[in-house]
């Protein structure tokens, strides 16, 4: 609906001049209508204290207008300020007490405080007068009461009841998904979907609850294209594009998520939102430049994203200009010094520019960051051996068996021990780790390559070469 302003007063002036009157605490009798211009306004702006303020300044001079109480207990709704809530309702519902919208906030307001029993009997009240029409408002309540309870099954067979009689209602769609990912109910809404798309093809939001429903079964392929579909049906859903390209990634297929975040930026404008995620592609791509140009313009857009930093460090590490990815990789450490995968780039770029003793520093300061995770230490091991610090490196094996476990490692502590003339101490470490993960065997000669002609070291590689077919 779209309301005028007050005559000769643009909305910038109009808003200026009613905070103004706040400041000053003045008042005016404006017209509702300006009133309601004002609070879609602060609405629109996420100005959720201000739409308050200015709906207070409207309720007090224009008392009897239900829209106005309709759209403040929404908004203490969506604060989760659900006992100012329900003190709003009481008062709108003695001056409005059959307004069909009020009545229903009744049931969800009376939901969200957990008297369940009583949100019921409202809703068998409302049922009473109940057409065609308002039997779907009375579903999606009901559904909103399950919700609150956390019974899934039920609010999906509400959500399924309202969907067999409008089959588009865009409530029960975006809510339903919540209730098929609790209650895991993902072939039954595949099935349930696909026969929504056999009535209407162009049902955007079955086709994009459908990707997701494909996608938690592991069917990508369907997944991808069923999300594709949405946002073909309508070009103006954000999700679809963005949730279609975030898979695409997640399967590797960085050409069509690029594809989609480009269609993105040219739809929507150059969000970051958009320009992070398409310049991850195109590092995948090794579209160095074309990925510098994105992250350049996102940072124009906020230069205080340590993330945009990192992939620009990226950029220039992979392009072999590591005097500038140092230099970005140090931004993104000052804006978030908790990221282990931050520091670990940052010491192979000292590694690479021979600063040796940083490299070691920052290699030591990814793992104390992410000590959990079997890469940094391994990065940091092979770093020692690349120097020959075999004895620093046997330490920090030694200390990273304190916080974490894996087969790469063992290889490593094996091949270190070889270099160390410790033959026997090696062979011991492979003989544990071999029949645990052969597949990893070669990092052993990777980083030993000495044994590559050791016959006893052979020996065993063979043996359980024939053990693991």
């Amino acid at each position: 609906m779209e309301y005028r302003t007050k005559p000769n007063l643009s909305l910038p002036e109009f808003v200026s001049e009613f905070e103004n009157m706040i400041l000053h605490g003045n008042t005016s009798h404006w017209d509702e209508k300006d009133y309601l211009t004002l609070i879609q306004y602060y609405i629109s702006e996420s100005l959720t204290e201000k739409a308050m303020e200015a709906l207070d300044y409207a309720l007090q001079f224009s008392s009897h207008h239900a829209e106005f109480y309709v759209i403040k207990i929404r908004l203490l709704m969506q604060e989760e300020d659900f006992k100012d809530a329900k003190e709003t309702l009481s008062i709108a519902l003695n001056l409005y007490p059959h307004h069909p919208e009020l009545q229903l906030m009744k049931i969800k307001v009376t939901a969200q405080l957990g008297d369940y029993d009583e949100a019921f009997t409202l809703v068998d009240h409302c049922s009473d007068q109940m057409t065609l029409n308002s039997c779907v408002d009375i579903y999606l309540a009901e559904a909103y009461i399950y919700e609150c309870m956390r019974n899934y099954n039920e609010m999906y067979n509400k959500l399924r009841d309202v969907l067999t009689i409008d089959p588009k209602n865009e409530e029960a769609l975006e809510h339903i998904w919540l209730c098929i990912e609790w209650s895991r109910l993902y072939k039954e809404s595949i099935e349930f979907h696909n026969g929504l798309l056999d009535q209407d093809a162009y049902n955007y939001l079955a086709w994009y609850n459908l990707g997701h429903a494909y996608s938690c079964e592991g069917d990508y392929k369907n997944a991808i294209r069923s999300l594709e579909y949405s946002f073909i049906v309508n070009p103006a859903f954000e999700n679809g594009y963005l949730d279609c390209a975030e898979l695409c990634s997640q399967e590797k297929d960085y050409k069509k998520a690029l594809g989609i975040y480009q269609e993105l930026l040219q739809r929507f404008g150059h969000q970051q939102d958009y320009l992070v995620p398409a310049a991850e592609c195109m590092l995948k791509l090794r579209k160095y430049a074309m990925a510098k140009e994105c992250l350049i313009e996102a940072l124009k857009l906020d230069q205080y994203i340590d993330d945009v930093y990192y992939l620009l460090g990226i950029c220039y590490a992979r392009e072999g200009l590591y005097a500038n990815a140092i230099s970005s990789l140090i931004k993104a450490i000052r804006l978030d010094d908790r990221r282990e995968e931050y520091y670990a780039e940052l010491a192979y770029c000292y590694e690479k520019t021979k600063q040796y003793g940083k490299a070691d520093f920052y290699y030591h300061k990814a793992t104390e960051a992410g000590p959990e995770e079997e890469t940094y230490w391994l990065a940091h091991v092979k770093f020692l051996m690349r120097r020959n610090k075999l004895t620093k490196a046997l330490d920090v094996l030694e200390e990273a068996d304190e916080h974490t476990v894996g087969a790469r490692l063992s290889y490593c502590k094996a091949a270190c021990l070889y270099r160390k003339g410790k033959k026997k101490e090696a062979i011991e470490c492979l003989d544990e780790i071999l029949p645990e993960d052969f597949n990893s065997h070669k990092l052993f000669f990777k980083m030993a390559p000495k044994g590559k002609t050791d016959k006893n070291i052979l020996s065993m590689i063979r043996y359980y070469s024939l053990e693991d077919m």
